[in-house]
């Protein structure tokens, strides 16, 4: 199962795109990322293209949803 969100700002990224992949490792998916080998992660140009379990998926939907509310 795999997703790709778009962040739709066109302006420059307020955090980094290391720190970003960091903060979504690090609160969904309770470690699956290092466990489940078929799971990834990046982010370029805006884009977050993850591999994951759709349960994560639905983690990370749910974190970019809260973080969205502090733009």
């Amino acid at each position: 199962m795999g997703a790709t969100f778009t962040l739709e700002d066109p302006k420059p990224p307020v955090v980094d795109e290391d720190f970003m992949v960091q903060i979504v490792k690090e609160n969904t998916g309770g470690g699956s990322w290092e466990s489940n080998s078929k799971a990834a992660i990046t982010l370029a140009n805006g884009m977050l293209v993850i591999s994951q379990t759709p349960p994560v998926i639905r983690e990370v939907e749910r974190l970019l949803q809260l973080l969205g509310q502090y733009r």
